[in-house]
């Protein structure tokens, strides 16, 4: 499959717009950045002892390499360290 992509891969890029060759360029530079945690992003949590549950928060602060998570179903805080690498 990826060799007969290959063959076509030029002929579909000639027939795109400037606009949509921009946006293939940025889709692909943001893919190899490491994604970014931090102050405002909704996260969840797969507990492993409720298996039918995955819990949805939002980081209200970022301690660096931990941050502070208000979970929805939830009335408490929990702090979590996260890896950036």
């Amino acid at each position: 499959m990826a060799q007969e992509y290959e063959v076509i891969k030029q002929d579909y890029l000639v027939e795109l717009t400037i606009q949509e060759t921009d946006l293939i360029t940025v889709l692909q530079t943001a893919s190899t950045e490491p994604p970014i945690i931090g102050l405002g992003s909704i996260v969840s949590h797969a507990d492993p002892y409720r298996t039918l549950y995955v819990a949805r928060g939002e980081v209200i602060q970022d301690l660096g390499d931990e941050v502070i998570v208000a979970w929805d179903h939830l009335k408490l805080l929990m702090v979590f360290k996260h890896n950036t690498v």
